[in-house]
């Protein structure tokens, strides 16, 4: 599974961690900054398990909400197991 081909599944899918994020925002955080995930994607192209690898936002809802998106995305079948380390960069609008 090429870099350039996760990128592109992970962009496909942020609207619904966009939404994690306007949440955290919406309740007051003042969230800016980095949030590295890493992910195993299976041999099937589902992702197996995902955890937070580091994060500016400390212990924010966000985090876990970011998980429940990744725990459900389906990657194209790379074939074999596949451990990902991606970083989404979150700043507010405006």
């Amino acid at each position: 599974l090429s870099i350039r081909r996760q990128r592109q599944m992970c962009i496909r899918d942020s609207s619904g961690i966009q939404r994690c994020y306007r949440q955290d925002l919406e309740a007051g955080l003042d969230l800016h900054g980095e949030l590295v995930v890493t992910f195993v994607i299976a041999a099937d192209g589902d992702v197996q398990s995902s955890e937070v690898k580091s994060s500016e936002y400390g212990d924010a809802p966000m985090n876990a909400c970011v998980l429940r998106i990744m725990d459900g995305l389906q990657f194209a079948a790379p074939g074999g197991q596949v451990r990902v380390s991606y970083p989404f960069v979150f700043e507010p609008e405006g």
